[in-house]
């Protein structure tokens, strides 16, 4: 059998599709996790959240954050001593790699988080506290 431009074309059609189909499958099999579990009570309370991001802008400086070697340290200004609150580490493409932790300031003015319950990765580091009954909220990025 004598090989010809027809031949060609069914051979490239064939494999054009057996690519796209390689493609989508593999597409398919990716996760991601891009909307939180309880999204629509987080929209009812947004008026809230503004409201604490404004304190937390306008009272007193915002928290550091700073990565070391086997630690994330978050460093608080010393008017907020005494406040309670929360640390999220938030995964945006895998919820598997979020990480909650209790912020308690009535000791000192820092949050230590090791390291090594954090898989490397980029996080939005979530800080939401409160201190004399004002609520605060500051969100900031960190690539481990």
């Amino acid at each position: 059998m004598k090989f010809n431009w027809g031949h060609g074309i069914a051979i490239f059609i064939v494999t054009f599709v057996v690519m796209l189909g390689f493609f989508a499958y593999n597409i398919m099999q990716i996760q991601f996790d891009l909307v939180d579990d309880n999204y629509y009570q987080m929209e009812l309370a947004h008026e809230d959240h503004i409201n604490s991001v404004h304190n937390a802008n306008t009272d007193f400086p915002l928290p550091d954050v700073v990565l070391t070697e086997n630690q994330v340290l978050i460093a608080f200004d010393e008017a907020y001593k005494g406040s309670l609150g929360e640390v999220h580490f938030y995964d945006p493409v895998s919820k598997d790699n979020d990480r909650k932790v209790k912020l308690d300031l009535t000791k000192d003015n820092t949050c230590a988080v090791p390291t090594a319950s954090l898989p490397s990765n980029y996080y939005r580091v979530r800080i939401a506290w409160t201190n004399n009954g004002k609520s605060y909220f500051h969100e900031t990025e960190l690539q481990r």
